[in-house]
Parts: C-alpha cells; sequence; structure tokens
C-alpha cells in the first residue's frame, strides 16, 4: 500500500521494544552496568531507573522534562516517585569497596564522573581534562571546573559503600500494583488501631477502679530518702528541696559525679529507686542539665558508709537494673555494668518527662547505728555536660520486689535415637511429668543432681552423641512477673514452663551460633522449668542465663504510671497504660492486637521485599567545594561556588545554582 512504510514506522514505535531499543543506547551513555565495579564488583540494583527510561522513550516524554527529571527529579517540588527515581541516571557510576581505599578519594572520584557524564553527555564537551590543570586552548578553566562540580557536590553519599547492594541514598521504588498493596496494608493497619482504641464502657470502668486500688498501694511501697549530704565532685551547686529531692545548678562541668549520704536505719531494703525529675530550671523543662535537656548516668553505685571506719568501702553489689524508659543505645543496664564509656539516655532532647529506674540489690540492705547507706551517680561518658539536674532516691523493703531465686539443676539422659529429628519428635518420659525419684528405660536413666554445678552465664558441654538430655530446675518467685532467658544450644532446644511448652526451636547450630529469648511468665511461689537438648551430632552443649527480670507485679514503666496522680500522666502515659490492662484483662482485645502485629509484620514482610533504586538527594547542610591542587582529593584549595564554565550564557538571574537550576538552564530555550 502507498502508506506501508509510514504504517510500519508506526508499528515499531508502538511496540514496547522500541523503549527498550532506544534505552539501550540511553544506558551506554548514561553507564548503566549491574554491579558496582572495582575491587569487589558487588551487585546492584538499578533496573527500576532502567525501566524508567524505556518507560519514558516509550511514552514519549519531551525531551526538557525527560532531562530536568534526571538530573534534578528530586528537586522539583513535591517530586513523585518516578521523578525520584528518574534521577538515578548520576548513580550509575562505579562505587568501590576495596579493603584501604580512602573514602573520600573516592568520593571525589563519583562526582568527577558525574561532571564528566553531563559534559559529554548532554554539552557534547569533554570537561575532565580540566580538573588538574589549566589548557592553553581549553575552554574551560581548572577553577570553572570545580565550579561545576559544586553542581554535583552536595549528595548524601558515602566513599566506600559499594560492598552489597544499592548504595546511599536509595528509596524503595513499587511498581503500582506493590503501591495498592501497600494502601491496602495501611488501610487495614488504620482499621485495627482504630478499634483497638475505641472506649470499651465496661472495660475502661473497671481500669478506672483497678487504678485507683493499686496506685496507692504502688505509692506507700516506697519510702523516699531524706539526704543529710549532697556533693558534686567537680563543684555544681546541690540543694535538697522539700520533697527530698535534689536539685543541681551553677557550674556544669563536662563530666560529674554525685555523692549522696542518708542517714535513715533501713531494714531488708530489696529495691532502690532513681527518679529523675524535670525541673523549669533545665533546658525546656527536661530532667538533664545539657543543652538538649538529655543525660547520660555512665554509673548507679550502692555503698554502705561506717562512721567508725571511714575509708572502708563496702559496696553493695546490684543484679538487675530496670527503668520507664531507655535510648536506644543506652539501656539502664549499662548503668550497673562497670563500664564508664556506656550509660543510661533517656531521649531528654525530645521527652520533657520524670524518669524512673529500679536496681535490685544481690542481697537485701540494712542499715544501723553509724553505717549509712551512700549512692553514686557518675557522669563520665564522652557526652559533656550531660549530668541529671534534678532526682530522688527511694527504697523498698516490699518482699515482691526481691529477685526470684533458681533451683540447681537436675540432669536425665542422654536419650539415645537413630537420627536428631527422632530424638526432637519424640516425648521421652520426662515430658510427661516431673519425679526425681523416677527412673527411665529400664532403670537406665534417671534424674541426676548436676555436678559440678552448672553455673549460669556458661557454656556447659552434655555427653551423648545423636541423643536428647532434659534439665530441670524451679524458679521460686515473689510475685506474677515475667521473666526472659537467654538460651543457647548445640543443637535444638525445647522449654517447658509448668507443664506448658514456652519454646520451640527445632534447630541445627553451635551453642555460640545464637541466643534465643524465651520469655517466662511466672507464678507467685515455685515454678518449674524444664529443657531438652537435642544433638544432631558431634559437639553437644547448652547455655543458660537470666536476661531480665520484671521485680514486682508490672513493669517498671508501668509501675511509673501508676504512681502519678491521673492529671499528671501525658497522653502518651495513658495509652500505654489503657492498654497495659486491656492486653492484661480482655481476651477479645488480645486477639484484635495479635491480628494487628500479624498485619504489621506481613506489611513489613512485603515492605522489604520491593526493589530499591539508587537516587540522588541533598545533603540537609551543604557541603563545601573546593578548587583541588593537580587535582588531589587531599590538597583543597580555595572554596569555590556552583557556576556555569564563561564560554557558556550564565545562569538567569533569581535562579537557584543547584542541579534544577542547571537542568533547567541546560533545556532553555533563550
Amino acid at each position: 500500500s502507498p502508506d506501508a512504510y509510514e504504517k510500519e514506522v508506526d508499528r515499531l514505535i508502538s511496540s514496547p521494544h522500541y523503549g527498550e531499543e532506544m534505552a539501550r543506547r540511553w544506558m551506554d551513555l548514561a553507564r548503566y552496568a549491574d554491579t558496582h565495579g572495582y575491587h569487589i564488583d558487588s551487585e546492584r540494583y538499578m533496573w527500576r531507573w532502567r525501566e524508567w527510561v524505556i518507560n519514558a522513550f516509550n511514552n514519549n516524554k519531551p525531551f526538557d522534562e525527560f532531562t530536568v527529571e534526571q538530573l534534578a527529579g528530586d528537586l522539583l517540588d513535591h517530586p513523585t516517585l518516578d521523578q525520584k527515581i528518574a534521577t538515578g541516571f548520576n548513580r550509575n557510576h562505579m562505587i568501590n569497596y576495596e579493603g584501604g581505599a580512602i573514602p573520600e578519594e573516592y568520593r571525589t572520584q563519583y562526582v568527577f564522573d558525574r561532571v564528566q557524564t553531563m559534559g559529554t553527555t548532554w554539552m557534547g564537551l569533554t570537561l575532565e581534562c580540566a580538573k588538574c590543570h589549566d589548557h592553553k586552548y581549553d575552554p574551560v578553566s581548572q577553577k570553572e571546573f570545580y565550579q561545576f562540580t559544586a553542581f554535583f557536590n552536595t549528595i548524601s553519599e558515602k566513599g566506600l559503600d559499594g560492598q552489597r547492594g544499592n548504595a546511599e541514598p536509595m528509596i524503595k521504588a513499587p511498581d503500582e500494583e506493590q503501591r495498592t498493596k501497600l494502601a491496602a496494608y495501611d488501610s487495614q493497619i488504620s482499621d485495627l488501631k482504630t478499634e483497638l482504641d475505641r472506649p470499651i464502657p465496661e472495660l475502661d470502668e473497671a481500669q478506672s477502679k483497678w487504678e485507683n486500688e493499686v496506685s496507692q498501694k504502688l505509692q506507700d511501697r516506697w519510702t523516699a530518702l531524706n539526704p543529710s549530704s549532697a556533693t558534686s565532685i567537680e563543684g555544681a551547686s546541690m540543694r535538697v528541696l522539700e520533697d527530698k529531692s535534689v536539685l543541681t545548678s551553677g557550674a556544669n562541668p563536662e563530666k560529674d559525679v554525685y555523692e549522696v549520704v542518708f542517714p535513715e536505719t533501713l531494714a531488708n531494703v530489696q529495691a532502690i529507686r532513681l527518679e529523675a525529675l524535670t525541673d523549669e530550671s533545665f533546658v525546656e523543662g527536661g530532667t538533664g542539665r545539657s543543652e538538649n535537656a538529655n543525660f547520660v548516668l555512665s554509673e548507679f553505685e550502692v555503698e554502705l558508709k561506717n562512721d567508725a571506719q571511714p575509708d572502708q568501702v563496702n559496696k553493695v553489689e546490684l543484679i538487675e537494673a530496670q527503668a520507664d524508659h531507655s535510648q536506644e543505645g543506652f539501656d539502664i543496664a549499662n548503668a550497673i555494668d562497670g563500664n564508664a564509656e556506656t550509660g543510661w539516655g533517656v531521649d531528654g532532647y525530645e521527652l520533657r518527662e520524670n524518669r524512673s529506674a529500679i536496681f535490685t540489690p544481690k542481697t537485701p540492705i540494712s542499715t544501723g547505728e553509724g553505717i549509712h547507706l551512700k549512692v553514686r551517680l557518675k557522669h563520665e561518658s564522652k557526652y559533656a555536660g550531660h549530668n541529671i539536674g534534678r532526682f530522688r532516691v527511694s527504697v523498698s523493703s516490699d518482699p515482691t520486689m526481691a529477685p526470684s531465686s533458681f533451683g540447681k539443676w537436675y540432669v536425665s539422659g542422654p536419650f539415645k535415637a537413630v537420627d536428631g529429628q527422632t530424638a526432637y519428635k519424640t516425648a521421652y518420659e520426662p515430658e510427661q511429668s516431673i519425679d526425681l525419684e523416677a527412673t527411665y528405660e529400664d532403670g537406665r536413666q534417671k534424674w541426676t543432681l548436676a555436678t559440678p554445678m552448672y553455673e549460669d552465664g556458661k557454656i556447659h558441654p552434655l555427653s551423648g552423641d545423636v541423643a536428647a538430655t532434659y534439665l530441670y530446675r524451679t524458679i521460686q518467685s515473689p510475685s506474677d512477673r515475667s521473666m526472659k532467658l537467654s538460651v543457647g544450644s548445640n543443637d535444638a532446644v525445647k522449654v517447658w514452663l509448668n507443664g506448658h511448652v514456652v519454646h520451640d526451636n527445632d534447630v541445627q547450630r553451635g551453642v555460640d551460633d545464637q541466643r534465643d529469648e524465651v520469655v517466662l511468665n511466672l507464678s507467685k511461689g515455685e515454678n518449674q522449668l524444664l529443657m531438652k537438648v537435642v544433638n544432631y551430632g558431634n559437639q553437644y552443649a547448652f547455655f543458660f542465663d537470666k536476661a531480665e527480670e520484671q521485680m514486682g507485679e508490672y513493669p517498671t514503666e508501668i509501675e511509673t504510671i501508676l504512681t502519678l496522680a491521673k492529671e499528671d500522666r501525658s497522653e502518651g502515659q495513658k495509652e500505654q497504660l489503657r492498654n497495659f490492662y486491656r492486653q492484661t484483662n480482655s481476651p477479645e482485645w488480645r486477639e484484635q492486637k495479635q491480628q494487628l502485629a500479624d498485619l504489621e509484620q506481613k506489611r513489613k514482610e512485603f515492605d522489604e521485599s520491593i526493589p530499591t533504586t539508587m537516587v540522588m538527594s541533598e545533603m540537609s547542610e551543604p557541603r563545601e567545594t573546593h578548587f583541588l591542587v593537580r587535582g588531589q582529593y587531599d590538597q583543597p584549595g580555595d572554596v569555590v561556588h556552583a557556576a556555569i564554565p564563561a564560554v557558556f550564557p550564565a545562569l538567569p538571574e533569581k535562579t537557584e545554582p543547584n542541579r534544577l537550576g542547571l537542568a533547567k538552564w541546560l533545556v532553555s530555550d533563550k
């Protein structure tokens, strides 16, 4: 037909393969690759940018938009996901992770690569010749080269980030189907949260009665101590207030140690509470004396001071520490670890709330005539001036605040099997009931006291090859409470508490490979703990230690809230208390809460399956760009600012000298 040629052209252009063919050429200009190059040459995943290029050609995207979005899509007003993906053009350079490589040297090379690619792709110009020195007849000077690099030098990237996968900055890049599924998850999660937060009149009324009953009881548990002396080793002023708290003022040294002595006679103290209290004299009414109102308590120490022997130190061993809140990386356990470089932090820079920590002595504390309690608060971390501003110390002799006690280990086994799976799945006699006088397998197996005694926190070898071994002990708990264990095994492990399975991990591993966290809900009085350790062959051992124990009937954070007057509780604390009560007392609410947790886990797993892609993203504080002598990364000269080489027209007036201004200048018709 007379229009056969036109029809064939239309057919080819309308084919999705048209975009692929055109993108192939563009990808060469953009130096596209599926690995990072250099020494390690690990994988990267930039195919979402490749898809963007293919779609741009197939959709006949105007070339000015094609240019601007790839050079500066992230800087557009309210950029879309696709516009951010487009900026991957300038992340296609090689990225290093070689041992011994210097990060700044390679980060500088990445910037040079962008300038070189910009010049050859869009400007028909080889710019890289000017990075070392001027050339007599070259239209671009060395200074102008570095002015041009300033457009591409403010990216939040690392010099060595090519170990595996994509390198920062990168973003999640879901396609339309994935975005729809994420939105569906978010809608379901939102609906469930609304349902969980709705008023439940009958339950809420019961909670109010419970609070009234419990709050006073918890307040009566604690006795605030009145200091006879409070001193700062570094000279800060310390004043005891009417509520028996100590307020610090005056000099705020980089590091400080507070020593406080209490004259009261104490009997059978089971726990010591430290309250960090807010005060208007600190930044925004916080608890710490630092510029951001945070503190870092590196150590909390307790000793008994004997007036008759003032030079003698009788240190009290603290075995447990719990807090109503700990900052990530600054757990309360750090306050009793003996390491001055760690400490307890409380996010004081954003949370202006009272904080409470409870410390448990190994044995109850008593004082008498001439013997006084002395506490020491050490602030010796690297964070200057992060000292507690106002604090109060209380004690409790309530027996429910005492730690649980563990009985001796008894062992039965090994029960031999043809293979590890059989040993694990077979319910041998000790699983049926615990009778320390019983014998099994025609008298060949019985319970024996472990000798020498198994010490918690250490690895203990077991005898046998392919077999199962049972270990049993009791736990005496002063109250209903939770406890976390750290358990290691070679190989599989199963744990029962009072006849119910609480942990089940059929695994083949070394005893040091991984530690399982096992949560026990202890009842007041005696609890029976049974462990089954199965060996699939070769080495055979187990590890057991207490990781954490809740002292008293309620978690520390809940007890702290309950001791506050209702009008003094923050909205977050009210919500936390409501959720705790509902979790404890409403099976229906617990079921919905579990549904929410399951749904959030599914969303998390789905989100993790979504690909990422490397993009351009500006630093919050722009990096200075320097003229580099002879192009050497470690020989910075004068500071230069983003500008177009003088051989070209300058950026229009009032144009921001950034990548977006550069991209718009590049496609301008003026």
